[in-house]
């Protein structure tokens, strides 16, 4: 009996020894990345961190003050993206930690000439990625993003991050595109994967990368969201305007919240503003005697946000002929998007997969050459805007004046 106590008080001690963290580390041994960039330069993965500084975190407490940076940037180089990664402790004696990374930025020389196979299998295998994170490319240095420094924002990276959520949110402009589904696009034979772009705007000089920016009232260097950059397979085919992102959100039925500028009448100089709350867009494909047809209907629903239009809006048939504007705008904004997406013969509708959906066994033919198949379809568009509120105001106010 005493020997099968002593068994059990072994066991009981080997468990208690066993229930630390084994592996674990400590937060003042952790370098908290907040941003990556990559670049492809020399036949080398050239890699930059922005990296949290948590002390200059802790003793500030607006965008500004305190005399240290709220970031770090690091940059290493590799033959493959992970011993670039490594290679940070050549710089920082911590461990890199990528749990918080929130935007990662891809440079236009690396998904054009290299292309990003390699770079969404590391940030897919890696347990530390959050598939949530951001991602955008850079026509330059993607470097020189991770140093601008924000006054609004602490951290430029968490920032990036937001202006991407805003702009998704309240223009519907552009999209954010995350880390899951931009890996998505690239296994979908039927539709082509689009990123936006993060750009530097303006001049200037060391200055704008130091600290002491924050404490200015404006800055001649500023960060901006751009061109919208799509890709063929794992390259970047082209770049589409912004005004065409657009275009892409209506027939993807991604627009949350828009605000579309349009005249009064075809010859008017004057303009109004319809702020769009809703909208629902339907695809229905078809084919017949080998001719694709794609019927969209749209149907816009929001508020006459500001006008100067010479109208009585108390009057139904007014608002019919301010709805007929509208339309007209949409119709031109989606055509246009469609003319550009043509010229790169890319998807970014996703058409194919309507076509798959509906005929799956004539997409079997069409799929081998969809890149031009594409290029040959018919694009009919129903467009029934709906103005439901027209402000606190009936008449416009250069008429009030008038009168």
């Amino acid at each position: 009996m005493k020997w099968k106590h002593m068994h059990l008080v072994f066991f009981l001690f080997i468990l208690i020894l066993q229930s630390g963290c084994w592996n674990r580390l400590e937060l003042n041994e952790l370098s908290v990345i907040i941003g990556t960039s990559i670049d492809w330069k020399d036949d080398r993965y050239h890699v930059s961190f922005q990296v949290i500084n948590p002390s200059a975190i802790s003793t500030q407490t607006g965008g500004g003050g305190g005399g240290d940076s709220p970031i770090t940037v690091f940059s290493t180089t590799g033959t493959t993206i992970l011993e670039a990664i490594q290679k940070i402790n050549l710089e920082s004696p911590r461990t890199p930690f990528f749990a918080h990374n929130r935007v990662l930025i891809i440079s236009e020389n690396l998904a054009k000439e290299k292309g990003i196979s390699e770079v969404i299998d590391f940030f897919l295998r890696d347990g530390e990625t959050r598939e949530t994170m951001d991602i955008a490319l850079s026509k330059g240095d993607p470097r020189d993003i991770l140093e601008i420094l924000l006054q609004q924002e602490k951290i430029s990276a968490a920032g990036i991050d937001q202006m991407f959520r805003k702009t998704e949110d309240n223009l519907s402009a552009v999209r954010r595109i995350r880390l899951s589904e931009f890996a998505k696009s690239f296994v979908n034979s039927s539709a082509n994967a689009i990123a936006p772009e993060i750009k530097i705007m303006g001049e200037g000089g060391e200055e704008q990368l130091s600290v002491d920016v924050l404490k200015k009232t404006t800055k001649t260097l500023i960060l901006k969201i751009g061109d919208i950059g799509v890709f063929k397979k794992a390259k970047l085919a082209g770049w589409l305007g912004q005004s065409e992102s657009t275009g892409i959100n209506w027939l993807n039925n991604k627009i949350k919240n828009t605000v579309i500028p349009f005249s009064c009448s075809e010859n008017a100089e004057t303009t109004s503003t319809f702020q769009v709350e809703r909208s629902k867009t339907k695809i229905k494909p078809s084919i017949k005697d080998d001719k694709i047809t794609i019927q969209a209907t749209i149907q816009p629903e929001g508020i006459l946000n500001e006008t100067g239009c010479n109208l009585d809006l108390t009057q139904p048939h007014n608002i019919k002929k301010l709805e007929k504007e509208i339309e007209k705008q949409i119709e031109q904004d989606i055509y246009k998007t469609w003319e550009a997406a043509k010229e790169l013969q890319v998807d970014v509708f996703n058409f194919g997969g309507k076509i798959h959906a509906k005929y799956p066994d004539k997409w079997k033919t069409l799929k081998p050459e969809w890149d031009q198949k594409v290029t040959e379809i018919d694009l009919n568009l129903t467009i029934n805007a709906s103005v439901k509120r027209t402000g606190m105001i009936n008449d416009p106010f250069g008429k009030i004046m008038e009168e």
